[in-house]
């Protein structure tokens, strides 16, 4: 197994800004879904380069099976830096995945990333009653979703559509993102404190244990914090915050380039 530090990624140009796309879904895809997903999230990340040219991407996953896993190589693919938070100590949390390729395929990613970082253990959670799958276990999922909802500007679904109340599942952490994270899982608050509800690009996505879920197949839909009928303001506000950042990073890159001319030699 191997556990050699990840190799750095080049650094984001110290002043820019980057558009932090957080991930959460289902880790039980079929193999045979796997192309038309990552075609789906392709188009995503295309989209996000397209309308904020300026501005660097960041994705924020966990490198669970999966969903987890899929979005982080486009993002790679598509230039974006990855950022692994992990809810358990990272030989606990290797537990997750049986197989020598899944743990293989986990060790590749970290490799790849900029950064990859452990949360806290809750309070009340031990090293001891963590080990074991149960209650304080998924406890720790919910904390490094809640910690993707609040660290990132949009959030992308793969998910059935469905909620079965399990605890850190995706239906869960869609409606962290939607409806706001409950205090357990932030830190201390500050008036400047960023909002952590906002968008969710959600891929309607069949999985093992559902092969019939809510809506089209592959589908996009783009959910909101609130219905548009009552606040569409708050949806353009969104967008608006984000065309402030690429403007930001445009005004931030413009003259340095200029700069690079007028001394290039001739």
């Amino acid at each position: 197994m191997n556990h050699e530090p990840p190799q750095q990624a080049t650094p984001l140009p110290d002043p820019l800004i980057p558009i932090v796309v957080g991930i959460t879904g289902h880790r039980d895809l079929r193999l045979d879904d796997i192309p038309r997903l990552e075609e789906e999230v392709r188009k995503i990340f295309l989209n996000l380069k397209h309308d904020y040219p300026d501005t660097p991407l960041i994705t924020l996953s966990p490198l669970a099976e999966g969903a987890d896993r899929l979005v982080a190589r486009i993002g790679i693919e598509q230039g974006a830096q990855l950022y692994v938070p992990l809810p358990l100590p990272r030989a606990e949390y290797e537990k997750d995945f049986n197989t020598p390729e899944s743990r293989s395929e986990f060790n590749q990613l970290i490799q790849q990333s900029a950064e990859c970082f452990e949360l806290p253990l809750l309070i009340g959670n031990t090293p001891e009653n963590i080990s074991e799958y149960g209650p304080e276990r998924n406890l720790q999922y919910t904390q490094v979703g809640a910690f993707i909802v609040r660290h990132s500007h949009v959030l992308i679904a793969l998910w059935d559509g469905t909620d079965n109340g399990l605890e850190g599942g995706t239906a869960q952490i869609v409606d962290y993102k939607l409806k706001g994270i409950p205090e357990t899982y932030k830190t201390l608050q500050y008036h400047l404190d960023i909002i952590d509800t906002g968008p969710v690009y959600h891929i309607v996505t069949p999985r093992e244990r559902n092969p019939h879920p809510r809506g089209t197949p592959f589908s996009l839909k783009l959910l909101f914090p609130l219905p548009e009928s009552k606040d569409k303001s708050r949806q353009e506000a969104h967008f608006e915050m984000l065309e402030g950042i690429n403007n930001s990073n445009r005004n931030l890159t413009e003259p340095a380039s200029r700069v690079q001319q007028n001394i290039r030699p001739n």
